[in-house]
């Protein structure tokens, strides 16, 4: 299984995302929150330049997640 985890914030979400995609804001992720998925699903991290993907997807790993990917902008 594999998503596309848009670390946006809610106002850029709001204004269009890839669809099918999952909101989970950076902030979050920040705080020490996680999305409620199984740690070893492909997840596709993507902001609107990449460089929030990029902290998103190292907090990920940090968390045990397996198999996460930096897919850049939207």
């Amino acid at each position: 299984m594999k998503i596309d985890l848009d670390v946006r914030t809610i106002e850029e979400w709001n204004q269009g995302h890839k669809p099918g995609a999952l909101h989970f804001d950076l902030a979050r992720l920040i705080a020490g929150e996680v999305p409620s998925i199984e740690k070893s699903t492909e997840l596709q991290v993507y902001c609107r330049s990449g460089g929030r993907a990029e902290i998103a997807s190292e907090i990920l790993r940090s968390k045990g997640f397996t198999s996460v990917h930096n897919n850049g902008g939207f």
